[in-house]
């Protein structure tokens, strides 16, 4: 796989690579479309929540630094569609997260797992990575 620098400078020419669904119980709230560079091995993922047709105007400006993965944080206090969003994480990294719940402020442990700032695991909240579901439905459901 190419070093950060190497996707950075690329000259991407992404291919469409999958996509990821996502769902409650009887109903698709949204994709994700992931796109794999053919040059470096970069993969970009643009989110789709249900009804949004416009097509995405970010593909290839989406590049990963290293140790980042594309991961969903699925929120079990939002209604669905907006129940999840896409996040860039690795490890160490801090996410803040718009919610009417009580979890707001994360961590990403070594594992890409959601650790709340006191340490704990989350209740209500967990992520999921993106490519591990690749060509699957993610159930949004706790």
């Amino acid at each position: 796989m190419a070093d950060a620098l190497s996707k950075h400078s690329c000259n991407h020419r992404f291919k469409y690579y999958g996509v990821v669904g996502l769902a409650v119980p009887g109903h698709v709230v949204g994709t994700i479309d992931l796109w794999r560079c053919l040059n470096c091995g970069s993969v970009d993922a643009n989110p789709r929540r249900v009804g949004d047709t416009r097509p995405p105007s970010t593909v290839g400006f989406n590049i990963l630094e290293d140790d980042e993965k594309w991961m969903i944080l699925a929120c079990y206090d939002n209604k669905a569609p907006f129940n999840w969003d896409l996040v860039r994480a690795k490890p160490g990294m801090s996410i803040t997260h718009e919610c009417i719940g009580p979890e707001k402020n994360f961590k990403v442990d070594s594992d890409y797992n959601l650790l709340l700032d006191g340490g704990g695991k989350p209740a209500r909240h967990e992520l999921k990575m993106v490519e591990d579901y690749m060509e699957k439905t993610i159930l949004l459901v706790k």
